[in-house]
């Protein structure tokens, strides 16, 4: 005999849906009837309504009490949504909750033997759905039966669906939070880099370097090309100075001197005329550097740094510079 192994219905060989249920029968041709299983009674059938019904009318009256509390609205719609189909017994609707039982089954056999994204994603997520498959298929009443599947899929999927709401927020909070702090950070070194230069922009740098025959001098850098030189050189007392070219025309020279104090400078001539000073000091982390002046008033600095390969060079701040134009680059 065939029976529906949903309701435990005897059915003829040609039917495609259960009659009392509306469960295909495709699936299940010649299933003989579950020795564990018992075909429900009229009085469990109608305990089981009544009871459904006590415990819609208790969610309702418990939503109404706790109407501010989200938590209780998303238990009472899955237990209202459950309760409907055991009170109501709609076939249509029993038949659809059968399907989708048969299609998480057949889901998970086919995740097991997919690929990486089936077995660690598409699995996991139907697991609890198919948990709840398998505890509830042994009762006997189809509409009992679907009801409560139907509850606990709704609440399973609200919590799965907090679940991942939660870790979205999570994880935007530590976006902001990483961005929070990459931008404090930028900022910090933005004030730090004022400080460090004098807050003036960039103007140049200069790169320590040789010439064709071994000799030092250090080239004068503005907007990534070369402008000018500093080759150190000597008097006619033999007194060491350092001579600025640019253009290849000497355009002025730097000859140490010290001031009434004997703190060491370098004074800056144009044209045979002093015009300026470089005063070497130090940023407020007590790291070397040289202020320059013109006219007995600061217009620039220079700063040791490194390259990008990690080759010294000197970072040039403001104007005033020996061998610059005045005006600051555009980029650095």
């Amino acid at each position: 005999m065939n029976y529906c192994v949903s309701c435990l219905l005897l059915y003829p060989a040609q039917s495609v849906f259960c009659q009392r249920c509306g469960t295909p029968l495709l699936l299940q041709r010649k299933t003989t009837l579950p020795e564990n299983i018992s075909a429900p009674s009229y009085l469990s059938r109608t305990l089981s309504r009544w009871f459904a019904l006590a415990v819609g009318i208790t969610s309702l009256i418990v939503q109404a009490l706790l109407r501010d509390d989200i938590l209780v609205h998303a238990l009472s719609v899955a237990i209202l949504a459950g309760c409907g189909i055991i009170v109501g017994r709609p076939r249509a609707m029993s038949r659809e909750l059968e399907r989708f039982g048969l299609w998480i089954e057949r889901q998970m056999h086919n995740a097991a033997s997919g690929g990486n994204f089936s077995r660690w994603i598409v699995r996991p997520s139907l697991a609890v759905c198919h948990f709840v498959t398998l505890v509830t298929q042994k009762i006997g009443d189809p509409f009992t039966r679907n009801g409560l599947r139907l509850s606990l899929w709704i609440a399973a999927g609200g919590i799965a669906i907090a679940a991942t709401l939660a870790a979205v927020v999570a994880i935007v909070y530590v976006i902001i939070v990483i961005a929070v702090i990459l931008f404090v950070l930028w900022l910090m070194w933005k004030i730090l880099e004022a400080y460090l230069g004098g807050g003036s922009k960039r103007t140049g740098w200069t790169k320590p370097t040789t010439n064709w025959f071994g000799q030092p001098r250090e080239d004068i850098y503005k907007g990534g090309k070369k402008v000018g030189e500093i080759r150190p050189a000597q008097d006619w007392f033999g007194r060491s100075r350092e001579d600025v070219y640019r253009g290849g025309k000497k355009v002025g020279e730097m000859r140490p001197s010290t001031d009434l104090l004997g703190n060491p400078r370098k004074e800056i001539f144009e044209g045979g005329r002093k015009v300026g000073e470089i005063r070497p000091t130090t940023d407020l982390l007590g790291n070397p550097k040289e202020d320059v002046y013109r006219d007995g008033k600061k217009v620039g600095e220079q700063a040791q740094g490194t390259d990008l390969l990690g080759n010294l060079k000197k970072d040039l701040y403001g104007a005033g510079h020996p061998g610059t134009t005045d005006e600051p680059e555009s980029s650095d």
